[in-house]
């Protein structure tokens, strides 16, 4: 049953069945039997593909996750709610997770970026790169103790 007030407020109100409830009704308010496997599911954010280069100046930004087919250039900004996955040469400034989502991570094909960021943390990549990373494959994620690490994909 619903209720719509004149607030436009929604009551809703049901009873889920279970295994010891035989009936249809109890006092007058329905009982709702939903398959087990049944579950709400919510569709927070879609994810962006980019099919075409991020050049010098681009900012993109999506809620959900950004994934980039070819390479993101140096002073190109990409900010994701979710991940980031760039098939491709990613420079620039890569931003992961902006909304405090600490599980967010960032893949990229060949590493060279100015600035990373996971869930608000933050790090600038000032100093030449270790070449286990430099240009290479790697994942950046946030360990435990919410430090980034730059891993090396193989």
């Amino acid at each position: 049953i619903v209720d719509i007030t004149n607030d436009l407020k929604i009551k809703i109100q049901a009873i889920l069945a279970n295994n010891s409830i035989t009936t249809s009704e109890i006092y007058g308010i329905p009982v709702i039997d939903l398959p087990i496997n049944n579950k709400l599911e919510t569709i927070e954010h879609k994810s962006l593909i980019l099919e075409e280069p991020v050049r010098s100046g681009i900012k993109v930004e999506n809620a959900g996750d950004i994934i980039i087919t070819k390479f993101v250039s140096d002073n190109a900004e990409i900010i994701a709610g979710g991940n980031i996955h760039i098939y491709g040469e990613g420079r620039g400034r890569l931003i992961a997770g902006n909304t405090g989502n600490k599980e967010a991570r960032i893949f990229v094909t060949s590493f060279n970026a100015e600035l990373i960021s996971i869930g608000g943390l933050y790090r600038v990549i000032e100093e030449k790169l270790p070449a286990n990373i430099m240009h290479k494959s790697v994942m950046i994620y946030l360990d435990s103790k919410n430090r980034i690490i730059i891993e090396p994909l193989t």
